[in-house]
């Protein structure tokens, strides 16, 4: 269960772009997502999972509603939600992905704003590991009309019990790339790196 309410599921920022991009057309509609952000804290992983689930279900209908930045943001939504929901079902039940960010590489700490195909990108993912000492792998999966284009896979890092840890990995963004989500594997501390070096 995450620890807290992370900024990866606060999509308020994304739905309040959203509505002032459509003049109210949507507004009872976003009010419903936004009722339904719930404190994760106080649910169970089911219940989370759930949540999940139906949040995405309806901003996948206000997408086909909606066009331009509007449609952005809301697919800007989307990849946050489905971030922590591939977070839960890729990894041990005891580590969770409590933030994720993304920078251009050389841009020190400017956050991206709209389309990144071709650029090289640095994303920072949170990790928090509430069991035993174990080694985790951050994956990162590109996505266009729901299908998987591209995956990029970073270093196997050790992360002790009741830890956090950020991981950092640079790519390049595939060009049609839509959203990313975040996928995390872990194995046992005493068994060998999935991938890479371990930091």
């Amino acid at each position: 269960m995450m620890a807290n309410v992370s900024r990866l599921i606060d999509i308020g920022d994304n739905l309040k772009r959203a509505r002032e991009e459509t003049d109210g057309d949507i507004d009872e509609e976003l009010d419903a997502v936004q009722a339904q952000l719930p404190e994760f804290s106080d649910r169970t992983r089911a219940d989370e999972e759930d949540t999940l689930d139906t949040i995405d279900d309806h901003l996948e209908t206000l997408e086909t509603r909606t066009d331009g930045a509007a449609t952005e943001e809301i697919r800007a939504a989307r990849s946050r939600i489905r971030a922590v929901g591939n977070s839960q079902t890729g990894a041990a039940d005891s580590v969770s992905v409590i933030d994720a960010e993304t920078r251009y590489a050389d841009a020190g700490t400017d956050r991206i704003e709209g389309e990144t195909g071709g650029d090289e990108v640095e994303f920072w993912v949170v990790l928090e590991n509430e069991g035993e000492e174990r080694r985790v792998t951050v994956e990162i999966p590109f996505y266009r009309d729901e299908q998987e284009v591209a995956r990029v896979r970073g270093e196997s890092v050790r992360l002790g019990s009741s830890e956090q840890e950020t991981v950092t990995l640079i790519t390049e963004v595939p060009d049609g790339a839509e959203y990313y989500a975040v996928d995390i594997g872990t194995t046992e501390a005493g068994d060998g790196p999935s991938s890479g070096e371990e930091r």
